[in-house]
């Protein structure tokens, strides 16, 4: 259901963005730009809609940039914009058709709230960054994002990441629920894993011999 709401709001959420005043994106790349300095890193939007956070990557100078989303109207969107080398249409989480330790980094805006990502779904980031990989995650400050929260610390309590920064809360969206605050979390991770590298210049829908999805 989550993504037939998107499809069919897919050609028209760039200009609503607009009007509303939308700064995750910018202000996501902004977290990416501070903590992770090679450009040419493989980098994971997870929940990557029409690809805005992928154009201000790629604006900053990120050209190795996956994009994964449930919806295929968001994905074709996001195409278009010809940002990522590698689009995938799959659910938020958890993200079982994945293979382990693949991204040097992984950013998801808007991911991690009711209806979208469950808390639990943050652990398999963990599985699909390689070691001291970058996590950076938006989540609804206050009460909206605590199971959230909660959940980041559980993580850094098992020793699968340690946080490295946050902003202060502030309103992504200005122009629409002023009040709703975001506050942008970044993680590093300290699990074990590989660190075989992967780029490709191609675009596909679903699972594919691109490597990064399990057989």
């Amino acid at each position: 259901m989550l993504a037939l709401g998107y499809d069919a709001w897919a050609p028209r959420y760039d200009a609503d963005m607009h009007r509303y005043g939308y700064c995750l994106p910018a202000r996501m790349a902004d977290e990416v730009q501070r903590h992770i300095g090679n450009r040419r890193a493989l980098l994971l939007d997870a929940g990557a809609g029409s690809g805005l956070l992928g154009h201000a990557l790629r604006v900053g100078g990120y050209d190795n940039l996956v994009g994964l989303d449930p919806s295929l109207g968001m994905l074709r969107q996001a195409h278009a914009k010809k940002v990522y080398k590698l689009g995938l249409q799959m659910p938020l989480g958890p993200f079982a058709a994945l293979a382990d330790h693949k991204f040097d980094g992984i950013l998801a805006a808007g991911v991690f709230k009711a209806g979208h990502a469950p808390p639990e779904a943050m652990e398999e980031l963990v599985r699909l960054i390689r070691p001291e990989g970058i996590v950076v995650v938006s989540l609804e400050a206050g009460q909206g994002g605590a199971a959230y929260e909660r959940f980041g610390q559980y993580l850094a309590l098992r020793q699968k990441w340690r946080h490295v920064g946050s902003t202060d809360p502030f309103s992504h969206l200005p122009g629409a629920v002023p009040e709703m605050k975001t506050v942008i979390h970044v993680f590093q991770t300290i699990s074990p894993g590989c660190s075989d590298g992967l780029t490709r210049d191609t675009f596909k829908q679903g699972n594919g011999a691109h490597g990064l999805c399990n057989p």
